[in-house]
């Protein structure tokens, strides 16, 4: 889309381990809320769970915002988790 927005968010919810939700102030446009949750996998991993709420924005643009904002999380987490796999493993990255 090209525009790049900086946002203001807090976390409303916190459990160590399992979720955290991150929220704009009351008022502020958009109005974002962003929530992710782990799951271990039995595995020695975790499966993550994203949500995102966007408030305010036209029904079609809230579709643009999401499939890119999705695809952005989605490749920050792959290469955070590529990064925790390589320390993990006593390598360098």
């Amino acid at each position: 889309m090209g525009r790049q927005t900086h946002l203001t968010l807090t976390v409303t919810e916190y459990q160590q381990d399992r979720r955290i939700t991150l929220q704009t102030p009351a008022g502020a446009r958009p109005g974002v809320r962003q929530a992710y949750r782990l799951e271990p996998t039995g595995d020695g991993g975790c499966r993550l769970d994203f949500h995102l709420e966007l408030g305010d924005v036209a029904k079609m643009a809230g579709h643009l915002i999401k499939t890119q904002l999705s695809g952005q999380v989605t490749r920050f987490f792959e290469d955070l988790g590529a990064g925790v796999a390589v320390r993990a493993a006593g390598t360098t990255a």
